[in-house]
């Protein structure tokens, strides 16, 4: 059983020693290379979890600040046991390079917190780089880094803590506005007016 099959087994709740282990494995070729980042998001994610003690079911979720403050601390310590691994014979450069997908991984899960991503919607044996980035950009109101119109994002997160009456009355009315806003910018431009095609329309649910 090699370390990534051993992490696995774990649910991905991983050791420093593991993570060096790991890191080793990650260091050895290009097919490693890209099992071994995968895995280690995913440890990091899983052990972010287990530290917050968010990994029980009903869970209560802490502030962000809270969930950034212990995944800066698992990040330095399994950091040090990476370094300590693979990049104790290089100059700062090559470091950075050897190390780097331990720090992307870090850096996209940062993101997700301080976008105020629930880590109890992510699931460790889905997860990777692009459905997180994904999800990302769901929160933020972004595509391929391009934003979009902030004030219906917001306006999104709010619906979501209404009750539900309540937000399916404004999201109806929303959408009433849309379908009437559509309207009147196909009667300035000259199109046809007569129906809103259904995908324009803006679904409550």
């Amino acid at each position: 059983m090699n370390i990534i099959e051993t992490i696995e087994k774990r649910h991905y709740v991983a050791t420093t020693a593991q993570v060096a282990q790991l890191a080793t494995a990650q260091y050895s070729g290009a097919q490693a290379s890209a099992a071994g980042g995968l895995c280690y998001m995913r440890v990091l994610y899983a052990t972010l979890m287990h530290e917050l003690g968010i990994d029980k079911k009903h869970a209560r979720l802490p502030s962000s600040e809270s969930q950034m403050a212990a995944l800066n601390t698992l990040q330095t310590t399994y950091m040090r046991a990476i370094v300590e691994a693979i990049a104790t014979d290089c100059d700062a450069l090559e470091r950075n390079r050897r190390t780097n997908f331990a720090r992307t991984a870090k850096s996209t899960l940062a993101r997700y917190i301080k976008a105020d991503g629930d880590l109890r919607a992510l699931k460790v044996t889905t997860l990777t780089k692009a459905s997180l980035t994904e999800a990302i950009h769901a929160l933020t109101g972004t595509i391929a880094g391009t934003q979009t119109q902030p004030s219906i994002v917001r306006f999104i997160k709010r619906l979501q803590v209404l009750p539900q009456r309540t937000a399916l009355k404004l999201a109806e009315d929303a959408r009433d506005q849309l379908t009437a806003a559509i309207l009147t910018l196909r009667h300035a431009h000259g199109t046809r007016t007569q129906t809103v095609p259904e995908r324009e329309r803006v679904s409550a649910s």
